[in-house]
């Protein structure tokens, strides 16, 4: 059982890092396009600290935003792992 139950934690631990993976290399990529978009524009000339600081407040924004949710799954994986734990040394 315990070897099932960590095999399982494993393999969703190995999915969450893929998945931040992912949104890591898509940011990336978004940004790298925002970027070629602003020098292929006369828009940067006009205001490239202004378009730069939105560009960078949405982008912490939607980071926190991804923390926040990490944070909140990890305090639901957190207590349903205590649950079960107690539900477990209840059954013992």
């Amino acid at each position: 059982m315990d070897f099932l139950h960590r095999s399982t934690l494993q393999a969703q631990l190995d999915e969450q890092t893929r998945l931040g993976e992912d949104e890591a290399k898509e940011r990336s990529l978004l940004l790298g396009k925002f970027r070629n978009l602003v020098r292929q524009t006369k828009i940067h000339s006009i205001f490239p600290s202004k378009i730069r600081n939105l560009f960078i407040f949405f982008m912490q924004e939607h980071e926190y935003d991804l923390l926040r949710d990490s944070l909140e799954e990890g305090h639901h994986a957190k207590s349903d792992a205590a649950r079960r734990l107690g539900k477990a040394n209840a059954e013992v």
